[in-house]
């Protein structure tokens, strides 16, 4: 066919979307650390707005791009996407043809913080009722037995790896899954405003 067709989530309506662009500034300037404005790089830009231009339709796709893919023939290649997309959707997606799992070098986490806003001024009187109730919801995701579930929709718990009696990820080792993957370069984003900018520059680059 001469070209590849690839698929990501939208970066300027989703998370994981963003976080393809992130790993992409990473990989071309080999640093996991953005901080140094890799993404406002005219070099980066160039090399990866034709990745961008490969996908062949963003909306289409929509926000799981593997459950798109699993519905029937995909058109797509190559489809960079988060972990948990692909194995919630293993089954319907080796129905159409053969899959083949890896992961990017430098992998950009979601890893799903829990974070209050703090207004220093004036000062809350509610605070410490506040920050009593963000603890207890801490500790009730963080007990063993919410953390156990995780797995069975694709997530993996925040202090451990999944092992070989979790089916949702053994059934997917022999496609490349990995239990215990190397996160050992994981992408540090950069700062809000160059995060927003870059979502500015492919939200123009989108529409040429």
């Amino acid at each position: 066919w001469q070209f590849l067709k690839l698929a990501f989530s939208s970066p300027d309506q989703t998370m994981s979307g963003l976080g393809v662009l992130f790993s992409g500034a990473a990989s071309y300037s080999d640093s996991s650390d953005l901080s140094g404005g890799a993404t406002r790089s005219a070099d980066f830009r160039a090399w990866m707005s034709p990745v961008i231009g490969s996908v062949p339709n963003f909306q289409t796709l929509g926000a799981d791009p593997a459950a798109a893919m699993a519905r029937g023939a995909s058109t797509v290649e190559i489809a960079l996407l988060p972990e948990s997309q692909w194995l919630l959707n293993l089954n319907g997606l080796l129905n159409n043809e053969l899959m083949m799992f890896s992961y990017p070098t430098y992998a950009f986490v979601l890893d799903f913080p829990l974070a209050r806003w703090r207004d220093p001024v004036p000062a809350d009187p509610n605070a410490p009722v506040e920050l009593a109730a963000v603890e207890v919801l801490a500790n009730w995701l963080t007990h063993t037995t919410r953390q156990a579930r995780l797995v069975t929709y694709g997530l993996r718990p925040a202090s451990s790896d999944p092992t070989a009696a979790d089916r949702l990820f053994s059934a997917a080792e022999a496609y490349g899954i990995q239990l215990s993957p190397d996160f050992s370069q994981t992408v540090q984003p950069p700062t809000r405003s160059e995060a927003q900018s870059l979502i500015q520059w492919f939200t123009q680059t989108g529409r040429r």
